[in-house]
């Protein structure tokens, strides 16, 4: 859940959108705004009432939607980790179902936050910029990661695709047929 944040630098090092174009230099993340031209920095949260633009709303209700299920992905993501390191010991085809349930989980929700915020808050920030000749918005370092973290996920969930029609397999001929657990030490 990169980027939502109020102090300036984690702002700034993970922030979702940048631009720093002429002298101007811009960091948004989603939850708060930092900028300096000309040596005066500002900063406004999307949700006071100094945030006036178009903007404001959308990127307020992106950015909350966008934390909360980065949050949904990462609690997904350690449920398939835990599972997995089960699964290492005892091959049990349940687990590997949820194991790709919670991959799915994780994936679409991480799929979804970048959507929302670099969707509809990047471009109605792009909108109330235009003309200004300082400001051409790029997706930040809190976006990509995101972006880095929603295919890593995806990946996961084709392995874990992969490893349940494996598993099921392997079980079903070792145990006979019974569905029961395998030991994988004995």
């Amino acid at each position: 859940a990169s980027g939502y944040s109020d102090q300036r630098d984690v702002v700034e090092n993970a922030s979702w959108i940048t631009s720093s174009e002429n002298g101007v230099k811009i960091y948004v993340g989603t939850r708060k705004v930092y900028s300096s031209a000309g040596g005066v920095d500002t900063s406004f949260k999307f949700s006071y009432d100094s945030c006036t633009g178009d903007y404001c709303d959308a990127c307020e209700t992106d950015g909350q939607a966008a934390f909360g299920l980065m949050i949904i992905a990462c609690f997904c993501s350690a449920l398939v980790i835990i599972q997995s390191g089960y699964l290492i010991a005892i091959s049990r085809v349940g687990v590997q179902i949820s194991n790709v349930f919670f991959s799915f989980l994780a994936a679409c929700t991480s799929l979804i936050s970048v959507g929302f915020f670099m969707g509809e808050c990047y471009d109605k920030l792009e909108t109330s910029t235009d003309g200004m000749p300082n400001i051409d918005f790029h997706w930040g370092p809190g976006s990509v990661l995101a972006i880095i973290g929603m295919f890593l996920m995806w990946f996961v969930l084709v392995l874990q695709i992969f490893a349940s029609t494996t598993t099921s397999d392997a079980i079903a001929n070792s145990a006979g047929g019974s569905g029961k657990a395998v030991n994988r030490f004995n």
